[in-house]
């Protein structure tokens, strides 16, 4: 969130400088489907500036808030819009041994999980989970590279679930 951008710039820095993705969330985390076109082009233009500000260039992908987007919300954001399709259930629970266990029986080739940095809860089931899915034969790489790998072309204007 462009919020979260303004607020800790240098976590943006050292995570792009480290060969990361940095994807646009919205400035605020408005429900999408309820605001103006307006609002939404605002929303995610003005953290693409923030971000660009940081980084040099802007986020390739929205994640659209809460996984919404209607056809005003996919007409007003001219990027490719990247949903998840493992949700680690980390908003619900925040507890790391139902997070960890969440993910662990739903991940599969191509997942794309969806988990939320505020928690604490789930910074724990993170550094758990990285060795595990890594022993387990798991590759992680950014939305772009995944799409690469798959031989995909994500469009702007369309949301995705999955990259294949």
């Amino acid at each position: 969130m462009g919020l979260q951008v303004e607020a800790y710039p240098e976590n943006v820095k050292y995570i792009y400088d480290h060969g990361h993705e940095i994807g646009n969330h919205s400035y605020s985390h408005p429900k999408l489907t309820k605001v103006s076109q307006a609002e939404i082009q605002y929303e995610i233009e003005h953290t693409n500036d923030l971000i660009r500000a940081i980084t040099g260039e802007g986020a390739k992908t929205v994640r659209p808030t809460y996984g919404a987007a209607d056809d005003a919300v996919k007409q007003a954001i001219p990027y490719p819009m990247m949903n998840w399709n493992i949700d680690s259930l980390d908003w619900k629970s925040r507890d790391t041994q139902a997070i960890i266990k969440e993910v662990l029986a739903n991940i599969e080739d191509n997942g794309i999980i969806i988990m939320h940095d505020i928690y604490e809860t789930t910074t724990l089931a993170v550094e758990y989970l990285l060795p595990v899915l890594d022993e387990q034969g798991y590759e992680l790489v950014t939305i772009s590279e995944m799409a690469r790998i798959n031989g995909f072309t994500m469009e702007a204007h369309e949301v995705y679930r999955y990259l294949y």
